[in-house]
């Protein structure tokens, strides 16, 4: 809707879905290996501009 009203506004992915993926997978993987080991993952983002 942002690019209706506003089709020059520059906007930031910040990948919620591709981080919800992969907290789904950890969780399952966590689950199904009985494993409770701590990870750490960082979530690239991008610049969209028009």
């Amino acid at each position: 809707m942002l690019r209706f009203m506003f089709p020059r506004a520059v906007s930031v992915e910040l990948g919620y879905h591709q981080a919800g993926q992969h907290a789904a997978e950890l969780l399952l993987k966590q689950l199904d290996d009985d494993v409770s080991a701590i990870t750490h993952w960082t979530q690239p983002c991008h610049l969209v501009v028009p």
